[in-house]
């Protein structure tokens, strides 16, 4: 959204069918906070690979902790399925 009204003049200047090509140039406000604009988003380039790594660490860690816990239950499961296959034996063996 255009906020400043020499935003808007230097917008409408690109699109004015009436200049042509060479002289659509954008003012030197519009140069400025084009420029200022352009370092915004070029830093936010530059962070998306960070930010990305930064969220396959959080599901990775995510994902182990998971994994964690399934595999603490399984080995609770097996043994107690380990203990009742002993309490069985032992019973018919008497």
């Amino acid at each position: 959204m255009i906020e400043k009204e020499e935003d808007l003049f230097c917008s409408l200047q690109l699109f004015d069918k009436e200049l042509i090509k060479n002289q659509r140039l954008l003012c030197p406000l519009g140069i400025k906070n084009f420029e200022s604009k352009a370092k915004i988003i070029m830093m936010n380039f530059k962070k998306a690979p960070e930010n990305i790594l930064e969220n396959q660490k959080s599901k990775k860690e995510f994902v182990e902790s998971v994994l964690m816990t399934q595999i603490k239950s399984l080995e609770q499961l097996q043994k107690f399925f380990i203990n009742q296959n002993l309490m069985l034996f032992n019973y018919w063996s008497i």
